[in-house]
């Protein structure tokens, strides 16, 4: 199954950065970009294009939230459809990666100086003062925010995050074990459950267990007590997961592996 990644932002302003990112998604990680202008939400007759796009978030596995001088058409409850979504992603608890033009971040760090004045606040660059509220609605909960000038900052960014997503991942599939002294390795290396460890990985790696292979690859890029460091082997294994079975984990970490 491939990973869903709902892209939210404004659309006239953002559309071509929408497109840089989507293709980002599918081409680089072959993931599924989730955008309605790509046709790839299906909307239901009987109720609005803004529910539909609210009810596909919840089958997505997280959300690019792009912020920039637009507030963008609002919905029933008098919102802009972005902050809709983004308040959407939030109530399903979907992991969300926030992103905010430099011009209007940097306004924002002027609005909240005037915090207590707020309502006679004229904003200069951002349309209104509805969007420099959003931003400070999506600061207050926590979230983490990068600004940025162009796309290449933003996969930048997505690239090193989804990576460590990955790192988390293989800590968790991993045997937990300390590093050891050589000394203390060359000992451990001859105890029986390191010899069945190392033989069963590699058998279940060489008979097609993407996962398996994800983990072998992990082991022998990084290397230790188990494997010793073979980039080739690391490289083969990861790129036979990611490309041979078609395993997200795998894509995840064959793409930060290139720079």
């Amino acid at each position: 199954m491939k990973a869903r990644i709902f892209i939210s932002s404004t659309y006239r302003d953002l559309r071509y950065l929408r497109e840089q990112v989507a293709n980002f998604v599918r081409d680089d990680y072959h993931f599924e970009p989730v955008a309605f202008e790509d046709d790839t939400i299906p909307y239901k007759p009987d109720q609005s294009m803004v529910t539909s796009c609210f009810d596909e978030i919840k089958l997505c596995h997280a959300m690019i939230l792009i912020i920039g001088n637009r507030y963008g058409s609002k919905t029933e409850a008098n919102v802009s459809v972005t902050l809709g979504e983004y308040r959407e992603a939030r109530k399903c608890a979907k992991p969300i990666f926030v992103f905010v033009e430099n011009s209007a971040f940097n306004e924002y760090n002027v609005y909240k100086e005037h915090l207590n004045k707020r309502k006679r606040y004229k904003p200069v660059i951002a349309e209104n003062i509805f969007v420099l509220e959003f931003i400070h609605e999506v600061m207050g909960t926590g979230v983490w925010i990068k600004d940025f000038q162009r796309g290449s900052e933003i996969i930048s960014f997505l690239k090193s995050q989804w990576a460590a997503f990955f790192s988390e991942y293989l800590i968790g599939v991993s045997p937990n074990i300390s590093p050891p002294t050589t000394k203390i390795e060359k000992t451990y290396k001859s105890r029986p459950e390191y010899i069945h460890f190392q033989g069963k990985l590699k058998k279940q790696a060489d008979a097609g267990d993407a996962a398996a292979m994800l983990v072998l690859g992990y082991y022998y890029l990084m290397g230790n007590i188990y494997f010793e460091t073979n980039f080739n082997e690391a490289f083969r294994y990861i790129k036979s997961a990611a490309v041979e079975h078609d395993y997200p984990p795998a894509k995840w970490f064959l793409g930060a592996l290139y720079p």
